[in-house]
């Protein structure tokens, strides 16, 4: 067999032995989440300032996503944000504090944006709401006048036995949320949907908290703890709102 006929026979062999590597290297499935004891030892070497001593839950977001609630050493209530990348499970976002978070696992699809936290029980919170709002607008742009109403949609969660919890946007908020972004780009051709320049400034979620009472309650013992974020993650600011930045 000459060299030219070897070479015409492997080449293909080749080609397809390193597709099949990199398939198997990026796009295998999960295998199963990991022990508590791993998650313990793995965010405490990542994140050293966390000194996790207890893993309180493992919520699955969905196939390559988790959401690890955690207590620390010193009895803070902190979080931590999981993916599935390059066959093995990485921490992509360990905070000390628990104040509520939006992890947008694919920031170009609303469905996938999921609102999570941890308080610590020291701060008696018995409910939650969460807010979506786009703020009044008027605007004139080459002769043409627009008025963009205020809009204001609120959730309230109770906080239950768990300090924890995970709210994802509802499929009425998905749709609030791309028809913003229709107006915010009346003209698409050739921009991202989701682009910064549409939504920043027009759209924000916000919430507030109240103890059994239904008496507004900020929870000092949740908030200003230390974190750590890989580039991969995307993750948005959950403002709170005091009572003059609301609407009835």
């Amino acid at each position: 067999m000459t060299k030219r006929k070897l070479f015409t026979i492997t080449a293909p062999v080749f080609i397809l032995i390193i597709l099949f590597f990199i398939y198997w290297y990026y796009f295998s499935k999960p295998t199963g989440f990991l022990s508590d004891e791993q998650l313990v030892k793995q965010i405490n070497e990542t994140f050293p300032q966390a000194e996790v001593d207890q893993i309180q839950d493992t919520i699955q977001l969905d196939r390559e996503h988790v959401f690890v609630p955690f207590i620390s050493k010193s009895e803070k209530y902190g979080v931590s944000y999981w993916e599935w990348s390059s066959r093995k499970w990485e921490p992509i976002h360990i905070n000390t504090s628990g104040e509520p978070l939006m992890w947008k696992i694919d920031a170009e699809k609303p469905s996938t944006f999921h609102i999570l936290w941890n308080f610590n029980p020291k701060d008696e919170l018995s409910s939650l709401k969460y807010y979506i709002i786009r703020d009044r607008n008027y605007q004139i742009s080459s002769g043409n006048h627009m008025y963009t109403p205020r809009v204001q949609i609120e959730r309230e969660i109770p906080v239950g036995e768990n300090s924890f919890g995970v709210f994802t946007l509802p499929e009425d908020w998905q749709s609030f949320y791309k028809n913003t972004a229709n107006l915010a780009i009346p003209d698409r051709q050739g921009l991202n949907l989701f682009s910064h320049m549409g939504l920043n400034h027009l759209i924000y979620f916000g919430w507030t908290s109240y103890n059994e009472f239904d008496e507004r309650t900020f929870p000092e013992n949740s908030l200003n703890g230390h974190g750590f974020s890989s580039g991969s993650t995307t993750t948005d600011f959950v403002r709170w709102f005091n009572e003059s930045d609301l609407e009835k």
